[in-house]
């Protein structure tokens, strides 16, 4: 796995993206169920959820291995003062198919790496609401919906960031990613935003 850059040639597939946007991933899925690679089957097990045959076994193991893929892009960055901030999932705390899957990622990245990194990971935006997962609807939140139930959590602003790298696993659209910089930008405006994906959605 190689971190890679959205460029000019990806732009298309994620519609919500611009060349202004800067954003990272690791791997790639590909539509078909002959392509089964590695970050696709990390992907479907780390979607799981607790009512799924062998939840707990393939959850563990694809947290593990998304620690991993993290780790990499961390070690190997020359960012100072980098905090790490998770796109939220689809339901909120209170429901019971929330799956904070991306901060159970970053707490064990902070925790593996506390001997060589002091890393600052902050859930800095929450929603208002519970939706349906993008990836289970052909329905999808619009942009527009995110940003109305979108909060700062105030709790966690300060210190304020210098630099901001958001982290979900997958890109479809780019529809969440844009609406979390909307509000970061607005309520962080001299803070430099990126974002990283454990993969891309491509489109043949």
């Amino acid at each position: 796995m190689r971190l890679q850059v959205i460029n000019e040639t990806h732009l298309p597939q994620h519609h919500y993206l611009t060349s202004d946007d800067q954003c990272y991933f690791l791997g790639e899925l590909s539509p078909g169920l002959d392509n089964w690679t590695y970050i696709k089957r990390l992907i479907h097990n780390l979607k799981k959820k607790p009512t799924d045959v062998g939840y707990v076994p393939y959850k563990e193991q694809s947290t593990l291995q998304a620690i991993s893929l993290f780790e990499n892009l961390i070690v190997s960055s020359s960012i100072e003062s980098l905090t790490i901030v998770p796109i939220p999932p689809s339901k909120c705390s209170d429901h019971p198919e929330y799956d904070d899957r991306i901060w159970e990622v970053l707490k064990g990245l902070k925790q593996k790496l506390e001997d060589k990194f002091k890393l600052d990971i902050r859930k800095l935006v929450y929603q208002s609401e519970s939706y349906i997962a993008s990836h289970t609807t052909s329905n999808r939140i619009s942009f527009e919906e995110l940003l109305s139930i979108y909060r700062i959590d105030e709790e966690h602003a300060l210190p304020e960031p210098n630099f901001i790298f958001l982290a979900d696993d997958v890109l479809t659209s780019g529809c969440h990613y844009k609406a979390m910089k909307s509000i970061l930008n607005r309520r962080f405006p001299n803070t430099k935003l990126a974002a990283i994906f454990l993969a891309r959605r491509q489109i043949n």
